[in-house]
């Protein structure tokens, strides 16, 4: 296993290289998030999400595969809506759930 020594090291001389891209980058900074932004996805399917979605939908309630089919429809885009509930790390209640934490 590695040491926190060496993983600060590795982390460092990635951050070195990047910055250094960065700078040598043309485009200012706005454009370069755009561009971020567009190729890769605010919202990705999670297993602890789609778990709870089913569960809802076994009981009848399909207002949460109703709100990851419009995130999913445009994962690219904000959401403020939904931020606070899909923009997250996994919920303490799927994370030492078999199949659910180990997965997202």
């Amino acid at each position: 296993a590695e040491t926190q020594r060496e993983l600060a090291s590795e982390w460092r001389s990635w951050f070195e290289l990047y910055s250094q891209r960065v700078l040598s980058d043309t485009r200012d900074d706005e454009t370069r998030r755009d561009e971020m932004r567009k190729t890769s996805p605010k919202y990705i399917p999670r297993e602890w999400m789609l778990v709870g979605a089913y569960e809802a939908a076994e009981r009848g309630d399909y207002g949460k595969i109703e709100e990851l089919a419009l995130i999913f429809e445009t994962p690219f885009d904000e959401h403020p809506e939904f931020e606070s509930k899909y923009y997250c790390r996994t919920p303490e209640e799927f994370r030492k759930k078999a199949g659910v934490s180990f997965f997202s």
